[in-house]
């Protein structure tokens, strides 16, 4: 079995404890086709930061991330109102947060949006060998015995440079029927930067590179919306529906998801006493 930190960069840094976090999750995690390990994301707020080391300010454990979200120096990824946009919120930050005691992995109901990007583990995907190549490995037994859609897509090469490229690649993982799952008390933590000059480009739409990739993912979300009006029309067995009767794709959330920004801040936490974080 070969495991894979789908997706996450050199500004991303894990805590301390990710790994162990990870080997602590029941094995049926990693032998169950269709599942991905969400690890929530959380960053360093610049502007609080202004002047210090960023290393120094880096949160490697959950006691050192609470601190950091009581002094307003971290905050959830992606998902402040007034700092960057809520890409990530479907993760509920609120329930990971409330959760970590028990250590109990949960599982994300909904998406609240198509551009939901969260950082995973997942099966790698490897390439189908010829039968009699010593390079067939377990994961290759794997997809032959649960479809070769059970393990991570490829990254489509039509997605080009800057942008899109992984939150089309989530797109394909729910519409593979992956299950989305939390993983308790393990973090990333973003480390601000300037934007690269790839991300001014596409900023700018240089050369309309932005308008085409958006052009290209709006008509692959628009083909797979299709497919799950599609779905739901047909009788709930076969493939439209997974092991246990939960739906074959991770449904759409029927309402925005942005009062979690709001529970995450340091008032709501600062009801917790700090002998309730551990880690």
């Amino acid at each position: 079995m070969c495991l894979i930190p789908a997706g996450t960069a050199v500004d991303l840094w894990p805590s301390m404890s990710l790994h162990s976090e990870l080997l602590r999750l029941d094995r049926s995690f990693f032998s169950t086709p269709r599942i991905a390990i969400v690890v929530a994301a959380f960053t360093l707020n610049p502007h609080a930061l202004a002047g210090t080391s960023i290393a120094a300010s880096m949160p490697r454990s959950l006691a050192e991330l609470y601190a950091c979200v009581r002094n307003r120096e971290c905050t959830a990824f992606k998902g402040a109102a007034d700092f960057v946009p809520g890409q990530h919120l479907a993760t509920d930050y609120v329930r990971w947060w409330m959760s970590r005691a028990q250590a109990l992995p949960y599982r994300i109901p909904c998406f609240d949006k198509v551009s939901y990007e969260p950082y995973l583990v997942v099966r790698k995907a490897w390439p189908n060998f010829a039968a009699t190549d010593s390079r067939i490995t377990a994961d290759n037994q794997f997809n032959a015995a649960h479809g070769d859609d059970a393990s991570a897509p490829v990254f489509d090469e039509e997605f080009t440079g800057y942008g899109k490229n992984k939150v089309q690649w989530v797109q394909q993982l729910r519409s593979r029927g992956f299950a989305f799952w939390t993983l308790p008390r393990g973090f990333l933590v973003h480390c601000p930067h300037a934007m690269s000059e790839s991300g001014k480009k596409w900023q700018r739409n240089a050369g309309n590179h932005k308008a085409r990739m958006d052009r290209l993912f709006e008509f692959q979300v628009a083909v797979s919306r299709a497919e799950e009006a599609e779905e739901a029309l047909q009788p709930k067995n076969g493939d439209s529906v997974q092991k246990g009767g939960c739906p074959r794709r991770t449904p759409h959330c029927p309402v925005p998801l942005l009062q979690q920004v709001d529970m995450l801040q340091p008032a709501y936490l600062g009801k917790r006493t700090p002998s309730e974080v551990q880690g």
